[in-house]
Formats: structure tokens, C-alpha cells, sequence
């Protein structure tokens, strides 16, 4: 349960680096 919310973080942080455009 806990790991979503690290899995959360990564992804927010990919896409944001994705979505710099």
C-alpha cells in the first residue's frame, strides 16, 4: 500500500519531466 504512493511520486515526476514541453 505504501509503495503507491512511492510508484505516485515517479510517475508525477516522469510525466512532469514528459509534459516540460
Amino acid at each position: 500500500m505504501f509503495v503507491s504512493t512511492y510508484v505516485r511520486n515517479f510517475v508525477f515526476s516522469f510525466v512532469r519531466y514528459f509534459v516540460r514541453t
